[in-house]
């Protein structure tokens, strides 16, 4: 429910008006304008105050108190209107008795005056009539007019307690007395107070008519839950129809108690349960660079109940506008997604005087399926598409988009089958810095797994070794488009895009020998189909300043479906088995034992020299030198295809290489007492430590390539050391001096275990640490990963938020669910990087060094219940600058939020002050002062 008006008094307060509202109901609006005998506005969805009476059991007519030890339940009839003084029974009083059964209790006592007219109800007195529950601390039921009153009672302190309470299906309130009429269907409440939909209803005086509609005078509506609302709007009369709307008269805005002139002629609730469309009243403010604005004003509809669309748009008075699109839509079980899309012109600065004129954009788009739709088809989209200038421009508060200069996209569809599956997608990866975008569009791929040809559909006996022949297919279909952002739809982008067909059919065999090595020999058919294929010319021509010939060559396109094929035999040896050692301690030692387990990998691939097995004409030759010693032209190879997305096949030259590995693992065990079972703590010393390198068996020279090393050390609970590097086995010197005179720095082909102690040199090493404190909140609150605690999702099958939470721009201040923000006392989260690279410079022929840190950091602090730092920020040690480096305080005002959002130095600086109502109903009751991106200059810097 959401409050509509006609007009906005003052800075802080606006409302949102639904014209179409207005005049379709204008009968009620104008009722309260000339009507002064109208009771203020309630929200009360159902007020029909406890159709209640009571009856007598035989034997207790002769009584007039019947005191109670525990909770009695007593009925009567749906025949029975009238008591008589001899029988406990009530006789039917033609159709003006109760429809069915009054079910009353009372834990005290129930007191029924002399003549049987009334029934008075002591302590914790419940009435149930059909779907309706009334309790009270005190009841009475006059049965001569069929009016029950309730109210709280006293207790030994004087302090009231017992108030009523009624409920019916969904609707409640609590009020301090009520009267109700069972043949009227008419009552009267006295300060009311109930909730509907986020907001609160207080009222000194309401009555019910026998339509349901409901008169109120003096209410109060907020959406603060206290008893004393810290604010609320003070309405002097109003009428609500249940389920519709409620209609006010004479308004005003009041802030802990004090009246502010803010004020409104009428106005009025819509009250229904399914969403409504309406008018999105904007928000104005000013920027030093663009000027005033009106921002985020436009519409919405509820198309239904599972869709919704939004569609709001800014001015500004130098010329700059934007327009924002967003629909949402979801079905239980099915799926679900949002679809948002920002366009806006930028003039920044003053017209005719240097004005910048820009355009930014951006595409956001999230198909989910849900798993249980349909498990062997799917269907999801992740678009995320921006111009380069689009978060520098617009989204400059978040952090980590501003500095973000890549970002990827997709919509992927795939089908499932046994051994078989189909996928289709379009993909795109988008660098916004160099303003270039890769577009694959479309991409398909079917691929068959595991298929056994020679297998019987019912095999008898010990399998035969041909019976394990595999063969595997996959076909690729593609197009890429690679262009500039601003051309990438154009027709030229898509002319010079690269496409092709890719299939192949590996067939294998797997088979053990001596149990511990794997056999695996295959062969390899892949096909290629072109659209396109180029012959490369070349010349030569002499140049003026020194008389040597250059020679340049050109590659002519031509287009036409053009077909490659080869073959690719291979065979392959593996070998992987972990070997254990112990340590085992004494029975008093703390340390009981120590764990090593070592897994060497072993692999062996080759290739025969099969060259003949791919046809001729894939690949050419053209002249691309002279050579003037032997007075003869220098010839080098292309490929036809070399231009298109897939090159030619492969030609299986001679190939054979050594792969080797050793991976290590060391756990320690421990006593301890913290362990009641086994009394043995384990404790992982080493969590992975590995070592790998390949030789080529058919290199000419440095056959052994650069030995790899990675590992992952546990420090303490939730902190890990990962580290890995490189090293360079191969020995250098210093060669004879040159021309010039200067001696170069040369690798030999001589390892550099052989002269000294070690592998070889370390040429690249890198490591990182990243840890996340929080103070302790009981069971299952403290992180102990190093991430952040995520605050809860709404669940898809929850009714549909409202859309203009996202349709806001650096609002800052979402609408807080039920996580609470305010919990954390404080947390500090830090990520450290170090990464070292040693090569060799081939300009002087050293050995150059380069060392990269960086240091992020990020952490919130409560310095009360209601009080929260939090800010996040970094530090480059090579830059020697700090990266982005934001803040955010926020102060918790019960139904209030005051925040301060500001980022204090660097391009793109700005800050936001905002004071709002917490709720989401009410949201333009605010106050903001900002300055942002624009304020400070196109840019944000000084």
């Amino acid at each position: 429910m959401e409050v509509y008006s006609l007009f906005t008094i003052g800075k802080l307060f606006s409302f949102e008006v639904y014209l179409n509202s207005i005049i379709h109901h204008k009968n009620s609006i104008l009722k309260l304008l000339f009507n002064s005998r109208l009771y203020l506005f309630a929200f009360l969805a159902a007020l029909c105050i406890s159709h209640v009476a009571f009856g007598q059991n035989k034997g207790q007519h002769d009584s007039t108190i019947v005191k109670m030890d525990s909770t009695r339940t007593d009925s009567f009839r749906t025949d029975t209107s009238i008591i008589s003084k001899d029988s406990t029974h009530l006789k039917k009083n033609n159709d003006e008795g109760f429809k069915s059964d009054v079910l009353f209790s009372a834990k005290d006592s129930m007191n029924y005056s002399n003549d049987h007219t009334k029934a008075y109800l002591f302590g914790k007195a419940k009435v149930t009539y059909e779907d309706i529950l009334l309790t009270a601390d005190y009841m009475e039921f006059d049965f001569a007019t069929q009016i029950v009153y309730a109210s709280g009672a006293k207790d030994t302190t004087g302090v009231v307690v017992g108030k009523p309470e009624f409920s019916q299906k969904s609707e409640k309130f609590k009020a301090d007395a009520l009267h109700y009429n069972f043949r009227t269907k008419k009552g009267k409440i006295y300060n009311v107070f109930t909730e509907q939909n986020g907001g609160y209803l207080h009222g000194e005086q309401t009555k019910r008519l026998a339509n349901g509609q409901i008169d109120l005078r003096d209410g109060k509506y907020t959406t603060c839950d206290a008893e004393h609302p810290h604010f609320y709007l003070a309405l002097k009369e109003g009428i609500m129809i249940p389920n519709d709307k409620t209609v006010f008269r004479s308004a005003h805005l009041v802030i802990a108690d004090i009246p502010l002139p803010v004020w409104i002629p009428f106005g009025f609730f819509p009250s229904r349960r399914e969403s409504t469309s309406g008018i999105l009243m904007p928000s104005y403010g000013s920027d030093y660079t663009r000027g005033f604005s009106l921002r985020d004003g436009g519409y919405y509809f509820a198309v239904n109940q599972h869709m919704d669309l939004s569609l709001t748009g800014s001015i500004y008075t130098n010329g700059s506008w934007g327009m924002n699109g967003m629909t949402r839509y979801i079905k239980r079980y099915k799926f679900n997604g949002t679809a948002f899309i920002q366009y806006a012109i930028n003039n920044v600065g003053e017209a005719g005087i240097n004005q910048q004129k820009s355009k930014q954009y951006s595409i956001n788009i999230t198909h989910t399926q849900d798993p249980k739709a349909n498990p062997t088809q799917t269907i999801n989209a992740n678009v995320n598409y921006t111009s380069s200038s689009f978060d520098k421009a617009q989204n400059y508060t978040d952090p980590v988009a501003y500095v973000q200069t890549q970002k990827s996209s997709s919509v992927n569809y795939t089908k499932t089958w046994t051994n078989f599956n189909l996928s289709a997608g379009l993909n795109a990866s988008q660098n916004t810095s160099q303003r270039h975008v890769d577009l694959t569009a479309p991409s398909l791929s079917f691929s068959a797994n595991r298929i056994y040809p020679f297998r019987k559909k019912e095999s008898m006996g010990e399998m035969k070794w041909y019976e394990n022949i595999t063969i595997n297919y996959k076909a690729d279909l593609i197009n890429q488009i690679s262009a500039g952002d601003s051309t990438v739809f154009t027709t030229t982008a898509l002319k010079n895009s690269q496409n092709g067909f890719h299939h192949t059919l590996p067939l294998s065999i797997n088979f053990k020998v001596l149990k511990f090595f794997n056999i695996t020999p295959s062969i390899n058919y892949e096909g290629m189909l072109y659209t396109s294929y180029n012959i490369r010319t070349s010349n030569d021509s002499v140049s003026a300043r020194t008389g040597d010939s250059i020679f340049r060559f050109k590659d002519e396109i031509h287009h036409g479906i053009k077909y490659a094929q080869g073959f690719a035999p291979s065979l392959g040896l593996s070998f992987i088995q972990p070997w254990y050692g112990k340590i085992i301690f004494g029975k008093e030692s703390k340390i009981q034992q120590i764990r090593h387990v070592i897994t060497p990998s072993i692999g062996f691939s080759f290739v025969p020299p099969l060259a003949g097995l791919v046809p001729k004409g894939y690949y050419k030759n053209y002249i691309s030198g002279y050579d003037t010693i032997k007075h003869r032209s220098i010839y080098s190879e292309y490929s036809i295809y070399d231009k298109n997305y897939y090159h030619s096949p492969v030609v299986p030259r001679r190939s054979g290489s050594l792969t080797f590995g050793l991976t290590n693992n060391l756990e320690m065990k421990i006593k301890s007492d913290k362990d009641t079972v086994t009394g043995i703590r384990k404790i992982v010393l080493i969590q992975s430590l590995s070592l790998n390198s390949n030789y080529n068996i058919y290199a000419d020279s440095f056959k052994l390539s650069n030995i790899s090393f990675n590992g992952t050390i546990p420090v303490v609970k939730g902190l890990d050391f990962t580290f890995n590097g490189g090293i360079d086995p191969y020995q250098t010197k210093f060669s004879l001096a040159d021309s010039t005179g200067r001696k170069a720095l040369i690798k030999i082909d001589k390892y550099f275990w052989e002269n000294h102690i070690g592998l070889g040199k370390i040429t690249s090493f890198a490591f990182s640490l990243g840890y996340h404190f929080q103070s302790g909140q009981g069971s299952g609150s403290k992180s102990t990963d190093g991430k952040t605690p995520t605050p809860p999702q709404l669940n898809g099958a929850k009714k549909l938020p409202d859309a203009r939470d996202a349709a806001k721009d650096n609002s800052n201040v979402a609408p807080l669910s039920d996580y609470n923000y305010f919990k954390v006392p404080w947390s500090l989260g830090f990520n450290y990087s170090f990464n070292y690279t040693k090569s060799l410079r081939l300009n002087d022929s050293l050995y150059r060094s380069d060392i990269i840190q960086t240091l992020g950091f990020n952490g919130d602090l409560s310095l009360t219940a209601k009080w929260k730092i939090s800010g996040t920020s970094g530090y480059d040690f090579k830059a020697k600058a700090f990266s982005r480096t934001s803040f955010s305080i926020k102060r918790d005002l019960h139904c209030w939020v005051m925040s301060v959002d500001f980022s204090p130095f660097g391009a793109g600086r700005y800050y936001n002050l905002r004071i709002n109502v917490l709720s989401s109903l009410l949201r333009d009751i605010k106050y903001e002062k900002r300055e942002d991106y624009y304020d400070y200059g196109y840019g944000g810097s000084y």
